[in-house]
């Protein structure tokens, strides 16, 4: 945010606060302490961009790096000190389309390609 100084020629208004609309849609709204009032110009640029391996908006446009998964590094981006973090992006928060059917393969010895023995019913006398 940028201050510029004006000289001090505007009124007090209807709430005897300094207040006055320039052009632009800019506001003199305080005095600074040399009996000038200070103009605040808020910028309309963006800083932060989509993400293309997070999806947030934390890719700063300028350093060229996200500033929540850390791309364009090759480790996502996790510190000690962000526990609450780590847990929200951990392994089981998301879809995880391989990793779900692992344990069952486990369990039946990663058997591939094979075919269930027909299991026969006993007859039952009646």
């Amino acid at each position: 945010m940028r201050h510029f100084s004006v000289p001090l020629d505007v009124a007090l208004d209807a709430q005897g606060g300094w207040m006055k609309q320039l052009a632009g849609g800019c506001t003199q709204d305080w005095l600074d302490g040399v009996g000038k009032i200070v103009l605040e110009i808020k910028r309309h640029t963006k800083t932060h961009t989509l993400c293309r391996r997070c999806g947030n908006r934390a890719f700063h446009r300028q350093h060229k790096t996200c500033g929540q998964c850390g791309y364009p590094a090759a480790k996502l981006r996790s510190y000690e000190w962000g526990q609450k973090a780590k847990r929200r992006k951990t392994t089981g928060t998301g879809r995880m389309r391989y990793l779900k059917d692992v344990s069952r393969r486990f369990k039946n010895g990663f058997r591939e390609n094979t075919v269930a023995k027909k299991r026969s019913r006993k007859p039952t006398e009646a």
